[in-house]
């Protein structure tokens, strides 16, 4: 699996759990079947396009590793 996959899927069933369960538990608000169906598919969606936004456009892409071997 792809190091994005990867991250965009933990990315989105972190906010999965923090927005359909966490969050209307704090604001009291009811957990429907329906709900946490359709927020699944949705954070996954995108955890998925952030996963692969946030590979394309990293700061730093490349890191410069100096040699082991190198004679100063």
């Amino acid at each position: 699996m792809k190091p994005w996959i990867r991250f965009g899927l933990a990315w989105g069933l972190y906010m999965f759990v923090g927005m359909t369960f966490v969050w209307p538990l704090i604001d009291g608000e009811e957990i429907t079947f329906k709900n946490v169906i359709v927020k699944f598919v949705l954070h996954m969606l995108f955890g998925l396009l952030f996963g692969y936004v946030s590979s394309k456009y990293k700061k730093y892409k490349y890191v410069i590793r100096p040699e082991k071997n190198q004679k100063n």
